[in-house]
């Protein structure tokens, strides 16, 4: 009897549920050294109508009016500081948030990093640290950033890489449209989950033992040997060796390190012999 149960189950499960596999590819909480970043679920996951928006004003529009508690569709050239604020706005019935790859990789330009790489820390005299994504010089560092992997995001965000996946998910949530808002019930609904454990700050959370040192390595070597009291002039030749992400394992700059790095070790090469 037990076992028939279990079937029946199993084949309503699958009638009523297409899984939609996002991988390990989603934003994630991080913690630095006084607040908390990045996004989660919460614990048990969170399930919400789909609803997708086809531009910066169908967010705008369409979230004033929403009253369900939703988890938006959006395309990768959508996923900005404009829309994000929007969706921080009526955070309350936002329950996730679904990316799609495709547009991200049309998008004319993406980083979710600093505009100046100093802001919060006081060494960089062009950073401004009172207001975030705020350069007081020209020319701006990352003049891209959109400063989106410093957001506290109160929900989780998940990104679709499979096109297939993308056109079901897109099909189901443009089913749920009506003229400026969400149809009549019965609506395609769906449920994410990526909870991660997190408290306060870097310090607190290492010092809990939950959640894991963010590490990793930088290197230097020197053209001549160098004296600890030296007040000789130093020139620094700098190159970036990673890239960081927004989505889990899905740096779009991660790639192109090799580039800068053939060029830095050719300057080294050439200097060395003069």
């Amino acid at each position: 009897q037990r076992r028939v149960r279990a079937a029946l189950s199993e084949t309503l499960t699958e009638k009523i549920y297409t899984p939609i596999d996002f991988g390990n590819v989603h934003c994630f909480r991080m913690n630095n050294f006084n607040t908390q970043v990045g996004c989660q679920t919460s614990r048990d996951g969170d399930s919400g109508v789909l609803y997708h928006f086809n531009s910066q004003a169908d967010v705008e529009e369409g979230m004033d009016v929403m009253k369900e508690p939703i988890i938006p569709i959006i395309s990768g050239n959508l996923f900005n500081n404009a829309t994000a604020s929007v969706f921080l706005q009526h955070s309350s019935l936002v329950r996730g948030l679904i990316v799609l790859e495709n547009g991200l990789n049309n998008a004319p330009s993406y980083s979710p990093e600093k505009s100046c790489p100093g802001n919060g820390f006081n060494y960089d005299e062009n950073a401004d640290d009172s207001e975030p994504n705020k350069c007081l010089k020209k020319p701006v560092w990352n003049r891209y950033g959109n400063w989106l992997s410093y957001v506290d995001f109160p929900f989780g965000i998940f990104i679709i890489q499979s096109e297939a996946q993308q056109e079901i998910i897109v099909q189901k949530a443009n089913e749920n449209r009506g003229s400026s808002s969400l149809k009549p019930y019965p609506l395609w609904g769906g449920e994410v989950k990526a909870f991660m454990r997190s408290a306060k700050d870097t310090s607190t959370c290492i010092r809990r033992g939950t959640c894991d040192p963010v590490s990793g390595l930088n290197l230097h070597v020197n053209l001549r040997p160098m004296q600890k009291n030296s007040k000789k002039p130093i020139i620094l030749f700098v190159t970036k060796a990673d890239a960081t992400a927004f989505f889990k394992d899905l740096s779009y700059g991660g790639k192109d390190s090799g580039l800068s790095v053939s060029l830095l070790l050719g300057v080294v090469k050439a200097l060395a012999s003069v």
